[in-house]
């Protein structure tokens, strides 16, 4: 994760006796949601998976590599959808203890 938001990584494996080249690092900006998981290739260059976000319900997704536009939704979980100004979204904070380095998130607050 990447500021708290998922990436994808796709690696050109050209045969199982060499090394991966060519990795390319996919996130929001390229069309995907917030966060995601559970990966599954499809046909082609399409790539189905489940994700969301702090405001959007889990969603099983569609997205293209090659073209990179917005994943389309196939199916989501709630019809519930809440604004953007409502819900405080996460960011990932790190910070030092006696046993070494911790990790959370920190919700900031938002009032609309």
């Amino acid at each position: 994760m990447k500021d708290g938001k998922s990436v994808m990584l796709i690696a050109n494996v050209s045969d199982s006796n060499t090394s991966a080249s060519d990795i390319i690092e996919y996130g929001s900006s390229d069309g995907l949601p917030m966060m995601f998981g559970g990966l599954c290739p499809g046909e082609g260059d399409d790539v189905y998976f489940i994700g969301g976000s702090p405001s959007k319900a889990s969603s099983i997704y569609k997205w293209n590599i090659q073209s990179k536009g917005e994943a389309s939704i196939l199916a989501c979980s709630s019809e519930l959808s809440f604004d953007d100004d409502l819900i405080s979204v996460p960011k990932q904070v790190e910070f030092p203890t006696t046993l070494g380095t911790a990790f959370g998130y920190y919700y900031a607050p938002k009032n609309g």
